[in-house]
């Protein structure tokens, strides 16, 4: 039911990381999401006041991640890649 996302796991009762086989599927959805979420934060950003601060504000923490994940799914660097 449940498949760990650590390497090395032994399938023990307490894992630190698991995530159901439907979350854990690579679709185009779930794969396409943080773009999409980062395109529409952008574009809060570009609008006029209130909406740009907040998106500004979200893309000063979600950058970093972002970051993280273009390394991982592009240069198999990190905890995002497929390796």
């Amino acid at each position: 039911m449940y498949r760990s996302t650590q390497r090395g796991d032994t399938g023990g009762f307490f894992r630190a990381s698991a995530v159901p086989d439907a979350m854990a599927s690579d679709s185009v959805l779930a794969r396409l999401l943080p773009v999409v979420g980062t395109a529409y934060l952008v574009y809060l950003a570009l609008q006029p006041p209130p909406a740009r601060w907040v998106g500004l504000g979200c893309l000063a923490v979600v950058v970093p991640f972002l970051a993280g994940w273009v390394l991982g799914n592009v240069f198999g660097v990190g905890p995002w890649s497929d390796d």
